[in-house]
């Protein structure tokens, strides 16, 4: 192996070990927010359910409007593996999927002599804890970071072109369509891929093309759960102005840093970015599977920025979860251009290693005061949830530990100081 190829693959693991043990460090097996419904109150209506018809009906309803029967299947594995709900083992499988991500990059990439540097600048940006309200929240762990996954994997089962490859890209088309709303994206992105491939470089897909649109509306039409609240005529009562401008943060929010403006500004350019290499690959004829993650990538934000731009304020759309947009059109730009751009790969892995370290330096405080609140609710036997009693949900967690579907770690469990100095009366108590 090349001692190029060797440095990037170690830099590669570097990130993915840091991860791995930032994951490991801050473990809390504690239902968080929407943990509750998806998961623990799945659990115990699946195995409380009379037949099969009631388990079914508790694997399809859906969850704020996501249908998320997908995650809640591996859900079900790994509380028939180890007899209980752990919630750290997973907020780990989703990780996993997280972390495997930057490898269907790699393998996008297309060029066998760019693989490494492509999964080197892939796990760089993808192995930070940007996205860190995601790193130990089961539910929309799984929603997020699996639905990337079989997307990514997805494109890259349409870009190899078999027969065989595309009933495997067919098949994660329809799971991702269970992993949350944002999974339907995937056929419309198909859709495009296979339609550019057929009447653009003038490969026979046409029956490809028509099968992929009728499994993708029957599809859809059994996934998709109504949003009461949320449609298109609201986008413009509220301004298409203000929706656009919440587009382009979700778009530019990792680069942004917290800064709204600079958000704005970076989606935009990021925004330009992905339009020149679009149209120039595309007259080129090299349109490839990277660029139709990108489209399924913008379809993402424009849904996001349709259901949450009327009703929150524009910093809104630099939280943490939704970073995960931004974070995954970064890694694709970086891989659709670096090619063209040879005498530039060595400083894009500088940049990529320094917005990694940026990362855990603006980030990894906010990631240790998020668990350690909800540590500090543990200790005090609260399961606080959003619009919800906290006495009700503590009745409810204490009724899925009474009928041994979950064992709560013991009392009190320790908070973490990785990033900041431990106040002096946990010093003392550590010491004791």
């Amino acid at each position: 192996m090349p001692v190029r190829a060797l440095c990037l693959y170690l830099l590669a693991l570097a990130a993915a070990l840091a991860y791995s043990l930032l994951f490991f460090h801050y473990r809390l097996n504690v239902p968080y927010l929407d943990d509750m419904n998806d998961i623990l109150d799945f659990i115990l209506q699946f195995t409380a359910a009379p037949d099969w018809r009631d388990r079914l009906v508790a694997l399809y309803e859906p969850q704020n409007n996501h249908r998320t029967s997908a995650s809640r299947l591996i859900y079900l594995a790994a509380y028939h593996a180890v007899g209980t709900i752990n919630f750290t083992l997973l907020a780990g499988l989703a990780n996993l999927a997280w972390l495997a991500l930057a490898g269907v990059y790699a393998r996008l990439c297309g060029d066998r002599g760019y693989r490494s540097l492509a999964l080197c600048l892939a796990m760089l940006v993808l192995a930070s804890p940007r996205a860190y309200v995601l790193i130990h929240w089961p539910m929309a762990g799984s929603h997020f970071f699996y639905l990337m996954l079989c997307t990514a994997s997805v494109m890259l089962l349409l870009q190899r072109g078999s027969r065989g490859a595309f009933a495997g890209a067919v098949l994660l088309a329809v799971v991702v369509s269970f992993v949350g709303a944002a999974g339907l994206l995937v056929w419309f992105a198909g859709a495009c891929y296979l339609g550019c491939d057929h009447f653009l470089a003038r490969r026979p897909r046409a029956r490809r093309l028509l099968a992929w649109i009728v499994l993708g509306v029957a599809v859809s039409a059994i996934a998709y759960q109504p949003v009461a609240d949320i449609a298109l005529p609201r986008v413009a009562e509220y301004g298409l102005f203000h929706s656009s401008v919440y587009f382009l943060a979700l778009l530019g929010s990792v680069p942004g840093f917290g800064s709204s403006e600079w958000a704005v500004l970076a989606g935009l350019g990021l925004l330009f970015l992905c339009a020149l290499r679009g149209w120039r690959d595309l007259r080129a004829g090299r349109l490839a599977g990277l660029h139709f993650m990108v489209l399924f990538l913008l379809a993402m934000a424009a849904a996001v920025a349709v259901g949450r731009a009327d009703y929150t304020p524009l910093d809104y759309a630099l939280i943490s979860r939704y970073s995960i947009i931004s974070l995954n059109l970064l890694v694709c730009l970086l891989l659709l251009y670096l090619p063209r751009w040879r005498q530039l790969q060595w400083p894009a892995v500088l940049v990529a290693l320094l917005l990694c370290l940026a990362n855990y330096a603006v980030y990894g405080p906010a990631f240790e005061k998020e668990m350690n609140r909800r540590v500090t609710n543990f200790n005090r036997g609260n399961y606080p949830v959003y619009f919800r009693e906290t006495a009700e949900m503590n009745r409810f967690v204490q009724g899925a530990i009474e009928r041994g579907v979950y064992t709560p770690p013991p009392r009190p469990q320790p908070k973490h100081y990785l990033f900041s100095a431990a106040p002096k009366a946990a010093k003392r108590r550590a010491s004791r």
